[in-house]
């Protein structure tokens, strides 16, 4: 980032400006002691043999902040030159797995099941399913002091907690949008762009099961909270789903692949898109842009938690910390073309970076969006349930 470089920090400036440097040491000095035992002793006072009881204390170990720590994120939330002063500080080894959606977190943890992973950084909607099943850990904000720099509304929203416990940090947020390349195409007026002949058969769908599901949702009125979908709505919606996927000319895998079918011109416009692909497509000199259709809007936040079972529990909550930093998300944010949730971090942009992704009343914007919602288990008629909407999905698919 160009105010970080003109500043020339060094690694151990940085951290020492993140309050880690020296971190085993403080936390060492900083250790609560805790009870080990209680004593029974007698002693003569005034010459009186009195029996009183002695509490022996011990200090725990403090915090082991180094090795390997296991990641399983979207591609670019690593970004090296956020991160690498973290690693190189504590002798930190990333192990990282990519995902190409979101349901592939859960896919995969519930294959490998704890012990496997230590933190991620996913959808919002994906919190409280989580959370509820165990896969994710309570936060303990005595180890996150980064956590008073975010926005204040990133503090109360509602999806972050479950049943009065803290599960997630919000780190990234955006809106969907429609990623396009600009020198193919004029930006699609419309989410409804399929239908115009000259998209069709040359544009991208990205396979975004319940992402989807709840585009669409919005796209027709109904906003993004399928918990309020009826079985009526869900007809509705895959209606609308056969008619997009069967217009396209492929299904898209992930966001690195849409970003190399649109550099290559095999595609002029993908969507769910996402404002990262447009920043890597730049980066390789390809003129592309995305939009945002005046018609429908739904927001998006990924989020930071750790996993239960975490075999490296202390570095996941220094590496969390850390993330969500002024620093780390002064150059995160810019790298995806994303809004970062820290509050002091745009003042660390450049003003061009600051200015393209539009800061002025974020705090309020984030307390008005409508974020999306699963459906739940369980529902009464006429209310679908989690398994309805993927399973309409699939039907979209098929066609």
């Amino acid at each position: 980032m160009k105010t970080l470089k003109d500043k020339k920090l060094t690694r151990r400036e940085m951290l020492k400006g993140l309050g880690l440097a020296g971190l085993g040491s403080v936390l060492a000095a900083c250790a609560p002691e805790i009870v080990k035992e209680i004593v029974k002793e007698t002693v003569v006072v005034e010459g009186t043999p009195e029996v009183i009881e002695k509490v022996v204390t011990a200090t725990p170990e403090p915090a082991k902040v180094g090795g390997p720590i296991n990641i399983i994120t979207w591609e670019g939330y690593e970004n090296p030159e956020a991160f690498q002063p973290f690693y190189d500080e504590y002798g930190v080894t990333p192990n990282t797995t990519y995902i190409g959606s979101n349901d592939e977190v859960l896919t995969k943890y519930r294959a490998g099941g704890p012990g496997t992973y230590d933190v991620t950084c996913l959808n919002n909607r994906y919190i409280q399913v989580m959370a509820e099943e165990g896969m994710i850990i309570p936060l303990d904000l005595s180890r996150i002091p980064n956590f008073d720099d975010l926005y204040p509304a990133f503090k109360e929203v509602s999806y972050a907690r479950f049943k009065g416990d803290l599960y997630t940090l919000p780190g990234f947020f955006g809106f969907d949008v429609i990623n396009y390349n600009a020198d193919l195409t004029d930006p699609p007026e419309t989410w409804l762009f399929h239908r115009d002949p000259k998209f069709a058969g040359k544009w991208g769908f990205y396979d975004n099961p319940a992402g989807s599901m709840m585009l669409w949702g919005t796209i027709l009125g109904y906003g993004a909270d399928s918990s309020q979908y009826t079985h009526d709505i869900l007809a509705e919606i895959v209606e609308l789903g056969k008619e997009v996927i069967a217009s396209a000319k492929t299904i898209v895998k992930s966001y690195g692949e849409m970003k190399d079918l649109l550099v290559r011109g095999d595609i002029i416009a993908g969507y769910t898109g996402w404002e990262a692909v447009t920043a890597w497509g730049k980066a390789e000199g390809a003129n592309l842009a995305h939009c945002l259709p005046p018609e429908a809007a739904k927001c998006w936040s990924d989020n930071y938690c750790i996993f239960s079972g975490a075999p490296n529990l202390d570095t996941a909550y220094a590496w969390m910390n850390y993330a969500i930093s002024a620093e780390a998300m002064a150059i995160l944010g810019p790298g995806v073309s994303s809004m970062v949730s820290n509050s002091k971090a745009p003042a660390l942009m450049s003003e061009e970076d600051r200015e393209a992704m539009g800061y002025n009343g974020v705090d309020e914007s984030i307390r008005n969006a409508a974020w999306s919602k699963f459906p739940p288990k369980e529902a009464e008629d006429p209310y679908i349930i989690i398994d309805d909407l993927f399973e309409g999905y699939e039907e979209c698919l098929a066609g």
